[in-house]
């Protein structure tokens, strides 16, 4: 599945990109009730369950992001296994520029997925990019909030 789309954003590109690195943050991406923790400097392991219709879906894995080039660009990269079969592979690029005193993300990647877990995804396939624009809405309010908190008054 082709994923694509922007958001933008009052918060200067190098804070997102530390928010993007900030387990707490990220946990702003997940379901609720979903784990997630840092293993390396740019590595995290997770645990997703999601109901889905009569079913529980649930997805331990890992998520990689690590910077693309030497701007602000960063490479986001998940693999998660579903507990009684097949798998779910995401690799999404974003590209973080200031515009005109506004931050833009825009991404673009794809999502692949196999077994009950596939089978699952491709009934919900036409949700995946609103999905994905849904979690990133929702990392984008706990940065603005984070960013506000911050600023000097």
């Amino acid at each position: 599945m082709e994923l694509r789309g922007q958001i933008t954003t009052k918060c200067p590109p190098e804070f997102m990109v530390a928010i993007m690195r900030n387990p707490t943050a990220l946990a702003q991406l997940l379901p609720a009730g979903s784990r997630i923790e840092a293993i390396a400097e740019d590595s995290y392991s997770f645990k997703v369950s999601k109901d889905v219709g009569p079913i529980t879906l649930t997805l331990p894995g890992k998520l990689q992001l690590r910077a693309k080039g030497g701007g602000h660009d960063q490479t986001l990269t998940v693999h998660a296994a579903h507990l009684i079969g097949g798998k779910v592979d995401m690799e999404l690029n974003v590209a973080i520029v200031n515009d005109g005193g506004m931050t833009r993300l825009t991404y673009e990647g794809d999502l692949t997925a196999s077994g009950l877990a596939g089978r699952v995804l491709q009934e919900h396939r036409a949700r995946a990019n609103h999905s994905l624009k849904a979690a990133l809405m929702r990392l984008k309010l706990h940065a603005e909030k984070q960013f506000d908190r911050a600023a000097p008054i």
